[in-house]
């Protein structure tokens, strides 16, 4: 598409894209590159690297010899959600979009999620579980990735009932956001988990939301970092129980 790869001098994006990464020097290009393909307007592209040790970090700094809109962010901490916030903190576009980087999150869906923002609402969630939305088979890696899809499908169901909201994909992680909004919140959470805080806020404070369905890929090059084992697929679960809890705390208090 026929769109400048930067804003001009002196001027912001019109969008930011995060990307954090841990290990994933094969996928970042070929996300980075189809991103880049969908997207027709002014971005950023922020990849935010935990030290990864299979180079990505390189990888991308590669890339932007090439590419002079992306921009490699080396953190020395681990965490998911820290990078996340490190690449909200550091981005310059209206909105910021951020997703995995793991190609399971198809970047061509990205540009209606951001029309979904730039034409009136303040985030736009792509979702797995929205009516049209869906889990390809044999996404992921590891011997506990299909009780992790059922469990964490039937934690979404729950999550909508209890809240009594009408959104699908509370563990989404696939989101473009107004930068004016997310700016003034912080991210709490170590993993997965602090979508569902996000969303809880977002909703209790009555922001326009939109679900984009879309329907997830399974991962072919890298490993999944979700559930490598059983005690940390316990963890997790623990996590993501007592975020529900928080989060309907969050609903009540806020709507009365």
């Amino acid at each position: 598409m026929s769109r400048p790869l930067t804003a001009g001098a002196g001027e912001p994006p019109i969008v930011s894209v995060v990307l954090p990464t841990y290990n994933e020097r094969d996928n970042v290009d070929p996300l980075i590159r189809r991103l880049d393909a969908a997207i027709d307007l002014p971005i950023e592209i922020l990849v935010v690297d935990d030290a990864s040790p299979d180079g990505t970090a390189g990888e991308v700094e590669r890339l932007a010899t090439e590419l002079s809109h992306v921009r490699v962010i080396v953190r020395r901490e681990r965490g998911l959600t820290g990078a996340i916030q490190r690449g909200i903190d550091e981005s310059r576009g209206e909105v910021v979009v951020w997703m995995d980087c793991d190609l399971s999150m198809p970047p061509e869906t990205v540009p209606r999620l951001i029309a979904e923002v730039r034409e009136g609402q303040d985030a736009a969630i792509g979702s797995r579980y929205a009516s049209g939305g869906s889990v390809a088979d044999g996404e992921g890696q590891g011997p506990w990735i299909g009780l992790q899809r059922t469990l964490t499908r039937r934690l979404n169901r729950q999550l909508t009932s209890v809240m009594g909201a009408d959104f699908h994909d509370w563990t989404s992680g696939f989101i473009a956001i107004r930068a004016s909004l997310i700016k003034s919140i912080r991210l709490q959470g170590d993993y997965g988990e602090y979508f569902i805080d996000l969303m809880a806020r977002l909703l209790a404070g009555g922001a326009r939301y939109r679900e984009v369905p879309y329907r997830t890929a399974p991962r072919h090059r890298g490993k999944s970092k979700t559930a490598p084992n059983l005690l940390t697929f316990g963890r997790l679960g623990f996590k993501y129980l007592r975020a529900l809890a928080a989060a309907r705390r969050t609903i009540r208090a806020r709507t009365g």
